[in-house]
């Protein structure tokens, strides 16, 4: 169940959040009269409608009566408006904090600066739930941007403040049956930090077994096949083949290749399942379109671990992200657990 703005801020509040609180008017007076009584500049916002950046519903720095007026009669004007949100315009540092579930790891809350910083250079931390104030401030300390927010010309935004808002965001969806949060902007500046917009969905949180597995045979593998084998030097699963032979690894090493007999004077096979061993690692090096029927491959022989060393997955795009999907499904129906994609 998607909340309404207002409804979604009245949550956040619960829970000692501050937000930029405004006023849904009918028309243009109620909108003149919260102006006056919020005190100009103010933002408005096409009421009733989701993505509202997408049909422009959302005018910031509105300074006088007449501008109220004006963008009153166009917000209202947009198809599917059911009033005009007045509320005060915050400044500061805009962030992004959001939550959401990952069918491998459950639940995550994400933090990044917002505007260009989130949609450019995609500057943003993650971290599972539960989590407390140290990770959280982890968090914010990774991002590339972080300086911006520790000091800069002048300005220094409240990091404790931020800390304390990602804490609570996880504090929430583990409390309320949130199974999605997105929460931007967030103005952070000395004295605190502001929520300006918030989207929040309540749901039914899926159970996920967080039971510990062991992953030793990852880091001491009794045998390895290299999947995506090559005899050209440069290559990955060249060089992976001569990184292991020339730094010591103890085990046995499963070069598979269809067209080729030897690489590094270790025979070739065509494919995983030609192997006379237990396998205990696979490390793939074959293009991502071909890694679902590697992996396929891995489920009948029994690998206990996969390292997917492709590209082309959701980083790419749509078609990148159902192979990721499928490559997944596949590892949780077999019980492999994975290192990758990319």
């Amino acid at each position: 169940m998607l909340l309404l703005e207002q409804e979604a801020k009245e949550l956040l509040e619960g829970y000692g959040i501050r937000t930029a609180r405004g006023v849904v008017c009918r028309s243009e007076e109620e909108a003149v009269r919260a102006a006056r009584e919020i005190g100009f500049p103010v933002v408005m916002k096409v009421h009733g409608i989701l993505h509202k950046s997408d049909v422009g519903g959302v005018v910031l720095n509105v300074k006088s009566e007449e501008e109220v007026r004006s963008t009153f009669r166009r917000l209202s004007a947009i198809e599917g408006a059911k009033g005009v949100n007045v509320q005060p315009q915050v400044s500061g540092v805009e962030l992004i904090v959001g939550a959401a579930e990952n069918e491998q790891f459950g639940s995550f809350v994400m933090f990044g600066l917002g505007g260009v910083f989130v949609e450019v250079l995609k500057d943003v931390s993650f971290r599972l739930l539960p989590l407390d104030k140290i990770e959280a401030l982890e968090m914010i300390r990774e991002i590339r941007g972080y300086r911006i927010l520790e000091g800069y010309r002048g300005f220094r935004a409240d990091v404790d403040a931020v800390a304390e808002l990602i804490v609570k965001v996880g504090e929430i969806v583990e409390k309320e049956g949130v199974v999605e949060m997105d929460l931007n902007p967030v103005f952070a500046n000395e004295s605190g930090c502001f929520v300006a917009d918030a989207r929040i969905v309540k749901g039914k949180r899926r159970s996920f077994d967080y039971q510990a597995r062991d992953i030793g045979f990852f880091f001491n593998p009794r045998t390895v096949a290299v999947v995506g084998a090559s005899r050209t030097p440069g290559k990955p699963g060249n060089n992976i083949i001569w990184n292991l032979k020339t730094h010591g690894f103890k085990g046995k090493i499963y070069p598979v290749n269809p067209n080729a007999e030897e690489i590094h004077d270790l025979k070739c096979y065509p494919s995983l399942k030609n192997i006379p061993d237990s396998v205990d690692v696979a490390i793939i090096a074959v293009p991502a379109k071909i890694v679902p029927e590697v992996m396929r491959d891995c489920a009948e022989k029994g690998v206990k671990g996969v390292v997917i060393l492709s590209s082309g997955f959701s980083e790419e795009g749509e078609e990148g992200a159902k192979i990721e999907k499928e490559v997944v499904r596949i590892a949780k129906e077999a019980g492999i657990l994975i290192v990758g994609p990319n």
